[in-house]
């Protein structure tokens, strides 16, 4: 149960990050394009990938809880599948199809790439 509450406080952090970033992004760039949600997206990609592995070098070193606190609360609520899903889904009703296709192709390849760019850090030390 102990780990359960952790997961939740992560969740939270995570969540608020989220809030804060996206806003700010949407701030500077403008919100005709969804570049809240891609940054918080290949941001967390980035951060998983790095904590994953600096975790996995160093076996023992992160406990089962601290991965779960910080994997599945803090950056699981910090990203959001279900959001890019949306936005994605309103572009193309909005007309908008290749802002859609954009933001599909964005996601998917900016995370892929940014998940194995923090995994190669990770690795590094």
């Amino acid at each position: 149960m102990k780990t359960v509450l952790l997961v939740g406080a992560g969740g939270f952090f995570g969540a608020a990050a989220r809030y804060l970033v996206a806003t700010a992004t949407h701030a500077v760039l403008g919100a005709r394009f969804p570049y809240g949600t891609l940054m918080v997206n290949v941001t967390g990609s980035i951060f998983l990938g790095l904590f994953l592995a600096v975790g996995e070098g160093h076996l023992g070193l992160i406990p089962p809880a601290a991965r779960a606190v910080v994997a599945i609360g803090f950056v699981g609520a910090f990203t959001t599948f279900s959001t890019f899903s949306y936005e994605s889904v309103q572009l193309l009703a909005n007309g908008s199809g290749w802002l859609a296709l954009g933001n599909i192709a964005a996601n998917l390849l900016l995370c892929l790439a940014g998940t194995a760019a923090g995994i190669a850090v990770g690795r590094m030390g």
